[in-house]
């Protein structure tokens, strides 16, 4: 399995519960990991499948619902605060400086805010902007 579809799998576990169904995220994800339609190497059939074969492995594996959780919380907290430093980092690089009060907002959005926020960083013209999308 490539890397881009084991990360897939990850982020799916992590946010399954942000989704209708693995369809849409498959949908909503596909083109972010290189698995651009229907035709390609890997789709969603095959998804399910080797999903599916995860879960069975990480329970043979003697992993319990518990462990597999706290392991998910985790990887969602690093994803989550690795946004919001790329995001302050970003905005120091053209803003030089970050006031205090954006770095207190940042850190209480979802991370559907954040990724919407890292595709208007370079849209903005002033930092002060950046409050219409906090």
């Amino acid at each position: 399995m490539t890397k881009s579809l084991t990360s897939m799998f990850i982020d799916y576990l992590a946010y399954e519960g942000e989704f209708d169904s693995i369809q849409e995220f498959f949908e909503n994800n596909k083109r972010n990991y290189k698995v651009v339609n229907s035709t390609d190497y890997f789709g969603l059939e095959d998804f399910k499948e080797t999903l599916k074969t995860a879960k069975e492995d990480l329970a043979e594996a003697g992993y319990t619902d518990e462990e597999i959780h706290s392991i998910l919380e985790n990887y969602r907290k690093g994803r989550r605060l690795g946004k919001i430093e790329s995001i302050e980092m970003l905005l120091k690089g053209k803003f030089n400086s970050v006031p205090e009060k954006y770095k207190k907002q940042l850190r209480n959005k979802s991370r559907i805010k954040l990724d919407r926020i890292i595709n208007i960083i370079f849209d903005i013209e002033d930092i002060e902007e950046l409050e219409e999308y906090l």
